[in-house]
């Protein structure tokens, strides 16, 4: 009897020791190199029964978030603009919806100087076109003030937006309603109340876009996306900078012969640019992030590419306050599920520090990720591994670095390459007024979803296991 009862409790705490071996992998929280360690803080899902995710993130002057993405109303298939406040926990505060009968997304946010915020995106539910650019002001409570479209008979998007000094507004994105190509990037000014007062084009004959932008140190911006009109490749990084008017100054191509395309740029301290997408012109697989660093005048200093044998796309760069930078996007090439979040960390000349992947069994991404008050960092995306639709927003805060001496966590590799520098000196001012549509569609106020986390479950699962077959062992060797 007693070496049944023996048997029980190995069987019991071994069964338990396969369970956790299996479980934690799930939550991969923390983020380790040879010299520093980082740790998710917290997490948080929202959303309903159907898509809903995020494409933006904000830290807000309270120490809380602002998220701006989309929300499916009763699970259909229609999208609305989503904008989410929460605290620095990640708790909401309020949330409101924003749109139509339609497809309506909100790529962007900003916190305006009068304490609200400006959301940017695509709306088919009004305007002139198929889609159309939309800029949504709220107030501070997210209560829309008034709200404008942008477009021509087709399809327009707008994908960044900043507050320019005079309470103005500059976006950028792309369309295919004017310009000289079969799509172009597109730079539009209005004033505090979103009426339109100049839009600039650039592009050649094929397919160009811009999807992100940055003020600049002399007043002007930086533009960058992607071309196919220029460069050498399918489509290649594409950087454009212009004066506070949109005036070309001056633009680069960069990448090889397959497709590269950039998501983000920011501007760096000795007043050159840093870019950040993908390229499968280089690396080691389908698609590698790919980090460029140019000078003021758009020429190469360096490039680096991270990733595995997948597919692994950098969607958002933040200057770190030590002067590297974090990447965050997904990854196939490593990771528990189908696609994961993957943040790399490198230092100021490009050289890997660390990095990690997030996610669970499902499909997780990143889309936008910033360095927060408190030395650390928050992403932001969507995720089918957590929550409860088919996709749910996705909000994760990361602890800042601590000094430690623990192995690396399965790094991507990294390689240099010197991809053709190609310069595009085109480009086709086209001003148009657009059609504007000042309705103010009826927000929906939605409930926040709290996160899922196999953290939380595992331990609970483990020690009931091992509570049983305590209890077992204790009764037997009572009688």
């Amino acid at each position: 009897m007693k070496q049944r009862t023996k048997a029980i409790l190995i069987s019991s705490l071994l069964l338990a020791i396969v369970i956790l071996t299996c479980i934690l992998p799930l939550g991969r929280n923390s983020f380790v190199d040879g010299s520093s360690t980082s740790s998710i803080t917290w997490s948080k899902t929202y959303g309903g029964a159907g898509n809903d995710g995020a494409y933006n993130l904000i830290q807000t002057i309270d120490g809380g978030y602002a998220l701006a993405g989309y929300f499916s109303p009763s699970g259909n298939n229609n999208q609305d603009y989503w904008l989410i406040k929460t605290d620095l926990s990640g708790t909401v505060q309020w949330n409101k919806t924003y749109g139509g009968v339609g497809i309506d997304d909100a790529y962007a946010v900003l916190a305006t100087t009068d304490g609200g915020y400006a959301l940017a995106g695509f709306t088919n539910s009004s305007g002139a076109g198929n889609y159309d650019g939309w800029l949504v002001k709220v107030d501070s409570t997210g209560n829309m003030q008034w709200n404008k479209t942008y477009g021509g008979a087709t399809a327009d998007d707008l994908y960044t937006v900043f507050q320019t000094n005079d309470g103005g507004y500059v976006l950028a994105g792309y369309t295919t309603s004017f310009g000289a190509g079969a799509a172009d990037g597109r730079f539009i000014k209005v004033d505090s109340s979103g009426n339109l007062l100049w839009s600039q084009t650039y592009g050649g004959t094929g397919v160009d876009d811009i999807v992100s932008m940055v003020k600049t140190s002399d007043g002007g911006y930086a533009l960058v996306g992607f071309t196919r009109s220029f460069g050498a490749g399918g489509t290649d990084f594409w950087l454009v900078k212009v004066d506070s008017e949109g005036v070309l100054q001056w633009n680069k191509t960069y990448g090889g012969p397959s497709d590269d395309s950039a998501h983000t740029v920011i501007q760096t301290s000795d007043g050159g640019y840093a870019l950040a997408g993908f390229t499968n012109s280089f690396g080691q697989g389908d698609k590698d992030f790919w980090l460029v660093k140019v000078d003021s005048s758009g020429n190469m200093d360096w490039n680096k590419t991270f990733g595995g044998t997948g597919t692994d796309d950098a969607t958002s760069l933040v200057k770190t306050n030590d002067g590297g930078y974090v990447l965050a996007g997904s990854t196939t090439s490593s990771g528990a599920g189908s696609s994961d979040v993957l943040v790399v960390k490198v230092d100021s000349s490009g050289n890997l520090l660390w990095s990690q992947t997030c996610g669970g069994t499902g499909a997780d991404y990143a889309y936008s990720i910033i360095q927060t008050s408190d030395g650390g960092y928050a992403f932001v995306g969507n995720t089918a591994s957590f929550g409860i639709g088919s996709t749910d927003c996705y909000l994760v805060k990361i602890a800042a670095e601590t000094q430690d001496s623990a192995p690396s966590a399965s790094p991507p590799n990294p390689s240099t390459t010197v991809p053709v520098q190609n310069p595009m000196t085109t480009a086709t001012p086209n001003p148009t007024q657009t059609a504007m549509n000042n309705s103010s569609p009826t927000p929906n106020i939605t409930p926040s979803i709290p996160e899922y986390s196999p953290w939380i479950i595992s331990p609970m699962i483990i020690m009931f296991i091992i509570g049983e077959g305590l209890l077992i062992y204790f009764k037997k060797h009572k009688n």
